[in-house]
């Protein structure tokens, strides 16, 4: 179990393409075909254990708002990482269109 685990929630709605050893990135896609990547914490693929447990799995189809998993971002930032999440939609284009609903 992790310690002081913060939640992580799908920020959008769509499969879940493929998630990353370390379960510090995954790749989704939405219904439109537009790809995301997830990537929580920054230089942290060195660390002695897996900050991250994943409740959501591969070709998993999630809403936004669904809980995906937790990371310990208490660990993280004692080791010296960063806690930043981002999300990065690398096929967007000017022919595809995306519009923010909600923050935070």
């Amino acid at each position: 179990m992790l310690s002081r685990a913060k939640e992580i929630y799908a920020p959008i709605a769509g499969a879940i393409d493929s998630i990353f050893p370390t379960k510090h990135a995954f790749t989704m896609k939405t219904d439109s075909g537009i790809s995301i990547l997830v990537h929580i914490g920054t230089d942290i693929v060195q660390l002695e254990r897996t900050p991250f447990e994943l409740s959501a799995n591969e070709e998993d189809y999630v809403k936004p708002g669904d809980l995906l998993g937790t990371a310990d971002f208490d660990y993280i930032k004692d080791k010296g990482k960063g806690i930043e999440v981002y999300v990065v939609f690398p096929e967007l284009d000017d022919s595809k269109e995306l519009t923010l609903i909600k923050r935070g």
